[in-house]
């Protein structure tokens, strides 16, 4: 985590939540999705605060970037409603938070997902969200593939490759359910300019892809050879 993470929030509620929060991320099957991620996006979220000095409080912030994801060690497909209801369970978090702000952080949890049909209920929710999202064209690449090798792990390469295109030009493409966000300082912007860019070229993309993934395709034909072999 960023300097001004350790700096700014209570000491007291950082080390429980990585003593108590963070070890639990190790039992996520969505690698993309674990610890690395959430240490992204909480300096991603603090990252917002200053850049656009928005006042918010920054242990609340804390919170939500810190918990909205642990809900996928139970279900992955509905991870924000699960991970709002871990938290509001957590006897630490009732003892240390009021119930109005209990409820603002679960809220904001529940709001964080990119695919969400409404607008989030705070700018705790809109800010995290907008943290959420890729800023690094990298990142979809590597986060599509590896979701890909743990639904369809026997499913060809090309496969793989042409579903995780079809879902990023549908997610961050133009008019795009991830088109906008609730807060940008410039760097989601240019972040869409160019993964787009990349997009504009199925070639190119492809290239990329296998480069990123470190996906060596002359090995791949000596294993699908091997078992063309073996039958």
């Amino acid at each position: 985590m960023n300097e001004n993470v350790l700096k700014e929030v209570d000491k007291k509620l950082i080390d429980y939540i990585i003593n108590n929060i963070f070890p639990m991320y190790r039992d996520v099957d969505d690698k993309s999705h674990g610890l690395e991620h959430i240490y992204s996006v909480i300096n991603r979220s603090f990252d917002l605060l200053h850049n656009l000095k928005l006042n918010l409080n920054h242990n609340i912030v804390f919170t939500i970037a810190a918990y909205r994801d642990i809900g996928r060690i139970i279900n992955d497909e509905e991870h924000e409603v699960v991970s709002a209801q871990m938290f509001l369970e957590d006897e630490f978090m009732k003892n240390y938070y009021k119930s109005d702000i209990l409820k603002l952080i679960s809220e904001a949890i529940e709001d964080h997902r990119a695919s969400i049909k409404y607008e989030p209920r705070s700018d705790y929710g809109k800010l995290v969200s907008s943290a959420d999202r890729n800023h690094n064209i990298i990142q979809p690449l590597v986060r599509t593939y590896q979701y890909r090798l743990k639904q369809s792990p026997d499913s060809p390469l090309e496969n793989k490759i042409r579903e995780s295109y079809e879902v990023l030009k549908n997610k961050f493409g133009k008019n795009g359910y991830a088109e906008n966000v609730w807060f940008d300082d410039g760097v989601y912007k240019q972040y869409l300019v160019d993964l787009r860019l990349l997009m504009e070229n199925y070639d190119e993309f492809r290239k990329r892809y296998i480069e990123v993934n470190l996906i060596d395709e002359n090995n791949l034909s000596t294993l699908k050879k091997t078992k063309k072999d073996n039958l």
